[in-house]
């Protein structure tokens, strides 16, 4: 084989090799991103997160969550949902600016039903609101309580185990809320 042939086969082997050495590391720095930093969607750059929490949940441990001290937003929905999409930006905007004072995640119900199926989602957008002591957040007058609250208590003793909102939430309700909720 001459070195006119070799050069035909090595060069583009090479070419290959570099394409995906890059397309690896790209796509590590992308991953490792999403985990330890946010953006600030009025500015556009990067933070860095205090919690180390995704916005985008894949998995749950709400146990781990909710021993945190931070008022909780579990934000159920999907992409096909016009009013997830809606309510989508004022998440991710509070997600990055309260980290470190309030846990707001985003379960897409189409790809991790496994999750959604641990409430009771009915319609989606829907909220489960956990209080800064770990517990199902319990409004304790009318003016805490937005529209949509409901409340699900356990049949054997009463206790109550999930307050959810299902519709959207404005930014300023999600705020009062969350202040309701013990966010400092």
């Amino acid at each position: 084989m001459s070195k006119k042939q070799m050069l035909q086969i090595i060069i583009p082997v090479l070419v290959v090799i570099a394409v995906i050495g890059i397309f690896i590391v790209k796509e590590k720095e992308r991953n490792s991103s999403e985990n330890i930093t946010n953006k600030d969607l009025a500015t556009g750059e990067l933070v860095a997160s205090d919690t180390l929490l995704p916005f985008l949940a894949t998995e749950l441990d709400l146990e781990n969550l909710l021993s945190m001290g931070l008022p909780v937003i579990l934000d159920f929905g999907a992409d096909w949902c016009q009013p997830c999409r809606t309510q989508e930006p004022i998440l991710r905007k509070l997600h990055s600016e309260l980290d470190g004072k309030a846990i707001i995640q985003y379960i897409d119900t189409e790809k991790y039903p496994e999750i959604a199926n641990m409430f009771p989602v009915r319609v989606i957008p829907t909220q489960v609101l956990f209080d800064s002591n770990g517990k199902a957040w319990d409004p304790q007058t009318r003016e805490e309580a937005v529209v949509g609250i409901s409340q699900y208590n356990y049949k054997d003793s009463g206790d109550l185990a999930f307050t959810i909102h299902e519709g959207i939430l404005l930014e300023e309700q999600m705020r009062q809320v969350l202040t309701n909720m013990g966010m400092k």
